[in-house]
């Protein structure tokens, strides 16, 4: 007989988010902001990090060191 089970599963991603900020301390926080504020489904206990943040050319200005 079948039954329901509720499975927990770690799940990473990544978030893109665009800003106009006047430094890199200001797009971090904005982009926080952004992702706080973002609808990601039914995910529950999320948390976030800014790891990269990448010019209109798509150079990176800033990468998180591991």
């Amino acid at each position: 007989m079948k039954q329901n089970y509720y499975v927990t599963l770690r799940v990473e991603a990544r978030y893109i988010t665009k800003v106009e900020a006047n430094d890199i301390d200001e797009a971090k926080q904005l982009a926080m902001d952004n992702w706080i504020g973002a609808d990601i489904g039914d995910l529950e206990d999320t948390t976030g990090e800014v790891v990269v943040i990448e010019n209109e050319t798509g150079d990176y200005i800033y990468e998180k060191c591991y």
